[in-house]
């Protein structure tokens, strides 16, 4: 979610995005597809554990651009099924390449690589994966009517720094909320729509770092009750 990977593609489609802060204060994505493909999604950049763990509670096909040597055991630790573009040198892990991708050269890299769910569940069915999902789809509830909405406010969401500030405002008669990033509109770079969201969950959780020289930071995805806050 730097600067340089804005406006990003296919966002919209996915039924759940979550926001981590990263390294040097910049915020990354894990969006999980379920409903809807994305021929375009990007730009896509490397795993961390957190992201992979956030991953896991949704039983997914996990895509992601490698990782730093350690977190490819990490990933395989976690057994999640997992389609990578670069395969493990280490040694550590047996995670090969084997995730379709392609890069846009009217942009630079690291924020130019991108993927397709169309090609990825070809390759999921190459690596053997299972492409159908379990028993508990994710289900929402049917819109209130207007009087029993109640006093719903705009949210505000301070990650690091104010090119990563989050808004959402609450658009009543749609019942859902448009997303601004760093006070303008964040929108899908194909569509050019703003984008829209219904639910939003503020959790609030342990950040810690930078843990090593690469300035990795570790963020606490586990936990009882009384450890973590969320906010619906």
């Amino acid at each position: 979610n730097s600067p340089a990977s804005r406006p990003q593609s296919g966002l919209y489609l996915a039924d759940i995005v979550v926001e981590v802060v990263d390294e040097g204060g910049v915020t990354r994505y894990v969006a999980i597809y379920s409903s809807f493909n994305a021929e375009i999604m990007g730009p896509v950049r490397s795993a961390r554990q957190y992201y992979a763990e956030i991953a896991r509670c949704f039983d997914p096909i996990y895509a992601f651009w490698g990782t730093y040597p350690e977190g490819y055991k990490i990933v395989e630790d976690l057994g999640l099924d997992e389609l990578s573009v670069l395969g493990d040198q280490s040694g550590n892990s047996s995670i090969t390449a084997k995730a379709s991708h392609w890069r846009d050269n009217s942009r630079s890299a690291p924020h130019n690589g991108y993927m397709s769910t169309f090609q990825l569940k070809e390759d999921a069915e190459r690596a053997g994966y299972s492409i159908e999902g379990g028993n508990s789809p994710i289900r929402f509830k049917i819109d209130a009517v207007d009087s029993e909405k109640g006093n719903i406010s705009n949210i505000t969401i301070d990650f690091s720094y104010e090119q990563y500030k989050v808004d959402f405002i609450y658009k009543r008669d749609e019942n859902n909320y448009l997303k601004l990033l760093a006070g303008s509109p964040h929108t899908d770079r194909e569509t050019g729509e703003q984008i829209t969201v219904n639910n939003i969950i503020v959790m609030i959780t342990d950040i810690e770092g930078p843990i090593d020289e690469s300035g990795h930071m570790a963020v606490r995805t586990t936990g009882t009750s009384d450890i973590g806050k969320a906010f619906f």
